[in-house]
């Protein structure tokens, strides 16, 4: 009788761990593919900024000022929240300032002592 008890309390024991580890898994596989589907996003995202902003750089390498204004402008009205955002406007800052539009570009560098400040 004592044996059929012992087995008895033990496999209740036994299940409910293994139930829980169960869960556990479970939790952590999830997790895992949003942490997977999170970085992937990011990658993309961090990529296609570069090829932007390397696409910007041939432009004004290349004195193209008005298609460069244009990519920043464009990158500018994508996303009001951007990390770049100082870089942009100093970027079409110096545009500007190299195409005798002083005034406008002093605008543009005032805009950015006002983010560094907020």
């Amino acid at each position: 009788m004592i044996p059929i008890i012992y087995l008895l309390t033990m496999s209740i024991i036994l299940t409910s761990i293994t139930i829980v580890l169960s869960k556990q898994v479970l939790n952590f596989h999830i997790r895992l593919q949003d942490l997977i589907a999170f970085i992937f996003i990011k990658l993309t995202n961090k990529k296609y900024m570069e090829k932007k902003q390397n696409k910007v750089k041939i432009y004004i390498h290349q004195y193209k000022w008005t298609s460069a204004l244009y990519e920043l402008d464009k990158e500018l009205k994508e996303k009001t929240i951007h990390k770049n955002l100082q870089q942009i406007n100093y970027s079409i800052g110096f545009i500007l300032e190299n195409t005798n539009y002083t005034n406008i570009a002093n605008k543009y560098y005032k805009s950015i002592n006002k983010q560094k400040h907020n």
